[in-house]
C-alpha cells in the first residue's frame, strides 16, 4: 500500500511541474517543491504566481493589436496603448477542447488521489478492527 500512495505522490507532483512548465515556470522547481513538502503545497505555490509574459504569448492570451502592435490580452476590447476599439473575438474550437482536456485531467489526478487515500484509510482501519 505504500508503494502505491509513494507513486500517486509522484505522479502529482509531476502533474504541478508540468502545469508550472506550462505557466512558463521552472518544471525542476515546482517538481522539488510538491516531493519535498506535498504536491498540494507545490499546487498552492503554483496558483499563487502569475505566468510568465512569453507563456502568455505562447498560449495566445496576448495578442498584438491590430492597430499599434503592442502586446494586449485577448478579452481586450480597447488597447491600453493606442486606445483603438477593437473588433471582439470568438473562442475556437480548439481553444474550447483544450480548456475541457486540462478541467478533466485535473478531476481525474485529484479523484485518483483522493481514491487512493481513500483505498489506504481502509486498509488502516480494517487492519486495526481485525483480529
Amino acid at each position: 500500500m505504500t508503494i502505491i500512495a509513494i507513486i500517486g505522490w509522484i505522479a502529482v507532483s509531476v502533474a504541478v511541474g508540468m502545469m508550472a512548465d506550462r505557466k512558463g515556470r521552472s518544471f525542476e522547481l515546482f517538481i522539488n517543491i510538491s516531493l519535498v513538502l506535498s504536491p498540494l503545497v507545490g499546487l498552492l505555490a503554483l496558483l499563487l504566481v502569475k505566468p510568465t509574459h512569453q507563456a502568455m504569448v505562447e498560449s495566445g492570451r496576448l495578442l498584438p493589436c491590430r492597430y499599434c502592435g503592442e502586446m494586449i490580452s485577448r478579452e481586450a476590447s480597447l488597447c491600453s496603448h493606442c486606445g483603438e476599439t477593437l473588433p471582439r473575438r470568438l473562442r475556437t474550437d480548439r481553444e474550447s477542447t483544450l480548456w475541457v482536456m486540462l478541467g478533466s485531467w485535473t478531476v481525474v489526478v485529484l479523484l485518483s488521489f483522493g481514491a487512493l487515500a481513500l483505498i489506504g484509510l481502509t486498509l488502516e482501519w480494517m487492519r486495526r478492527v481485525s483480529p
